[in-house]
């Protein structure tokens, strides 16, 4: 497995099974990052009609490792990177947990994002 240069550009993103695209916009060089997260489906396949969420947070491309919150949501991501080179379904990955304090039966929740490695 490789490590990813940049978080930076669009992912393909599931979270507790819901889908949709994680838009990282910028990225400066002390890796703050700043993007919008949309979910478009539920976990039952319904269109949920939601408009982007600004993110922002942080990438530290040593640890491969993305922090990020969405903004008016009680939702925070943690998740690390890596890439599957030299194969016919080539992408870099990032996979972690979110953490969703206002929900009272569980707090914690997977997601995974993915994209074709650029270039």
């Amino acid at each position: 497995m490789s490590t990813l240069a940049s978080v930076q550009g669009t992912w393909d993103v599931t979270t507790n099974g819901w889908s949709g695209q994680l838009n990282i916009s910028s990225l400066d060089g002390q890796g703050n990052l700043a993007g919008t997260l949309t979910i478009t489906t539920t976990d039952q396949g319904s269109p949920t009609g939601e408009t982007g969420t600004p993110v922002r947070g942080y990438w530290n491309g040593g640890a491969q490792e993305i922090w990020f919150r969405r903004d008016q949501s009680p939702q925070t991501y943690t998740g690390y990177g890596y890439s599957r080179l030299g194969r016919p379904d080539s992408v870099q990955t990032l996979a972690g947990f979110f953490e969703d304090i206002g929900t009272a039966d569980r707090h914690r929740f997977g997601w995974v994002a993915s994209r074709p490695i650029p270039g």
